[in-house]
């Protein structure tokens, strides 16, 4: 149900306007998600089935990769699409040359609809080798690409990214010759042609393991993991490489206790900044989480560190970077003494210059193990986090929780599937409409892939809710004048402080006839005070705006069910903004001027979804 809606009123002499607005979804409310569905997957073995991750294309469609035992083809790539009511169009297996085992641990989609999952798939002459494929939007294989290290080991690819132009990047480990275990990481143009490979090897020669990847908008290449140091351990390691594969930097963080550190998720601010979060053993505290900035030459700028009230094993293997370079990372806390016996869901806010906002923990109803593994956000602020959560020794469940911008609980949603089986969920993403989808699976046998889709009960609060369509004047006698075709949108952003003395606007005069709105027309003028909103224009390159209507000077008073609300003076320049806000139902509203009714007119605000029209009429 909507709690409150937030509409603007344009308001011209001698006329009555009809505005039909469509909602975009916002905020939601605190009740639990509607599950719409849920779709499994049971491979071809019947054995286990872990889905590892997911993708949302522009059409609702809803991608899913991981591995699944075959029959007698031990663990494949299963890759799978389903429509946005969780019906599978294809799925897609694949068993490598060595008829062994076969993992895909990520997932992309480029800007044409193809699909690329990689992983590793073993060879019986070079063991395991990175491995990626191509698909295009129907399922059919267009390439195969493999990475096989130098020792003709183990190579084992966990993570990639795309660029803008389609080519891949791919990171895990590799075995080197006289090496160990190194850091490789790959490039592939679109077509799946090798560009460069870079390797790294720490210092200690030993093991080295990077686990997740990501590009800043220049083309760099960042990746990151554990690296043995000499007489450290292993230490938190990221690596900067430019376009073309050269080192840039790297930078080596070992923690107070001289033991393990690790990093696990890297993320990129617009600024070229770079954060990592995972995990680093403290003095006399175990594990604790660990973030730290650096700027974009390599420099650590701050870190943050959290340990946990039972002074035990505590990490985090997600990070992600709102629009305000706030920082929210998820994993575990430990609360017994006996090593990860005991686990809470940790979820962790800090703002831009690290210091600590609020920390979320969920405990399941068992009072067991609990971990979530991946992390999102809404453009409203709102983070999702998904994992699992222990029921018995022997049994696990899906958890997804959704935190408001505050670190407040709304709601928790919990999956558990058929049989006694130890099920969590790896990967979540979020579409436009506000649904959330998770899937995951198990290692155990019967374990099957499962994709869940929950939509939410939507409140519209007062951030982008609003586009307007199009508006028809109707005079005093109700007689329909030219409509006036404008396309608009209203950004809407709640504010801390009573008022904001500016507003971005474009002012807008109606003549009956289409108008052309030129992009980056602004003025500036001061605004009313009500429920503690700023209102702001949006125009982009293509004229999209919210409208302003041109009046005769005059002092105007608004009433809603007859109780003044606030007044306006119209701005030197005739324009005038209005706008309410009230809660689900039918309220009337009134403009008085000079003391004198001019006009009364009602509002209805119909409950989202699934109507997302809202209209004002005379």
């Amino acid at each position: 149900m909507i709690r409150r809606n937030f509409l603007k009123f344009i308001v011209s002499m001698g006329l009555i306007l009809t505005l039909i607005t469509l909602m975009l979804p916002c905020s939601i409310l605190a009740q639990p998600p509607v599950e719409e569905w849920v779709t499994t997957y049971n491979g071809p073995g019947n054995d286990s089935d872990e889905a590892e991750d997911i993708a949302l294309d522009k059409d609702g469609n809803i991608y899913v990769t991981g591995y699944s035992y075959g029959d007698d083809t031990d663990q494949d790539y299963a890759t799978i699409k389903y429509d946005k009511d969780g019906k599978e169009i294809w799925v897609k297996r694949y068993n490598g040359p060595g008829n062994g085992t076969d993992k895909a641990y990520a997932l992309a989609l480029d800007k044409d609809g193809n699909i690329y999952v990689t992983g590793y798939s073993y060879r019986a002459d070079t063991g395991s080798d990175y491995t990626i494929i191509k698909y295009d939007n129907n399922g059919n294989e267009i390439w195969i690409a493999t990475y096989n290290g130098p020792a003709n080991g183990e190579d084992e690819a966990q993570a990639m990214a795309m660029d803008e132009d389609g080519n891949i990047y791919v990171t895990g480990h590799s075995d080197g010759i006289g090496t160990h275990r190194d850091y490789a990481t790959i490039k592939c143009d679109k077509d799946g042609n090798l560009i460069w490979v870079a390797r790294y090897n720490g210092p200690a020669n030993g093991t080295d393991h990077d686990c997740t990847i990501a590009l800043d908008k220049d083309g760099n290449v960042y990746v990151a993991g554990e690296s043995e140091g000499i007489g450290t351990g292993a230490d938190g390691a990221i690596i900067k490489y430019d376009k073309d594969g050269n080192e840039v930097w790297v930078a080596r963080y070992n923690g107070p206790a001289n033991g393990y550190d690790r990093f696990r998720a890297i993320a990129i601010d617009k600024k070229g900044n770079v954060y990592v979060a995972g995990e680093s053993e403290g003095v006399n505290t175990g594990r604790d989480v660990i973030i730290i900035k650096y700027d974009k030459d390599g420099n650590l700028i701050w870190l943050a560190r959290y340990n946990g009230p039972k002074n035990v094993n505590d990490g985090v293997s997600c990070i992600v970077l709102d629009k305000d370079e706030n920082i929210y990372v998820t994993g575990h806390v430990d609360e017994k003494e006996e090593l990860g016996i005991l686990w809470d869901s940790l979820t962790i806010k800090y703002d831009k210059d690290g210091n600590l906002i609020w920390v979320a923990r969920y405990n399941g109803p068992e009072n067991l193990r609990d971990d979530t593994c991946c992390i999102a956000f809404d453009q409203y602020g709102n983070v999702y986090v998904a994992g699992a959560s222990e029921v018995s020794d022997t049994d696990c469940d899906y958890i997804t929780i959704k935190y408001d911008k505050n670190g407040n609980e709304i709601w928790v949603a919990r999956y558990s599937a058929p049989g006694n089986t130890e099920e969590e969920a790896n990967a979540i993403a979020l579409d436009k409409e506000g649904n959330v989808y998770v899937t995951g699976g198990g290692e155990k046998s019967g374990s099957d892939y499962a994709t869940i889709k929950y939509s939410q009960i939507v409140e519209i609060t007062p951030m982008e809710c609003f586009e307007v369509n199009f508006v028809k004047a109707r005079d005093k006698k109700g007689a329909k004048r030219d409509q006036i075709m404008i396309i608009g949108s209203l950004k809407l952003a709640e504010e801390a402080m009573p008022f904001d003395p500016e507003i971005d606007v474009v002012t807008v005069a109606i003549d009956g006839k289409q108008i052309t709105i030129p992009a980056g027309s602004f003025e500036e003028k001061n605004i009313w005070r009500l429920h503690y909103y700023r209102f702001k224009g949006d125009v982009d390159d293509v004229g999209r705006v919210h409208m302003h209507l041109d009046f005769d000077k005059c002092r105007w008073w608004m009433k809603i069910r007859g109780k003044d609300t606030s007044d306006l003076v119209e701005s030197d320049g005739g324009t005038v903004e209005l706008s309410i806000g009230t809660n689900v139902g039918e309220d009337s509203f009134e403009w008085t001027r000079k003391c004198k009714t001019r006009w009364a007119g009602f509002a209805k605000f119909i409950e989202w979804p699934p109507i997302r029209c809202c209209t004002i009429w005379p």
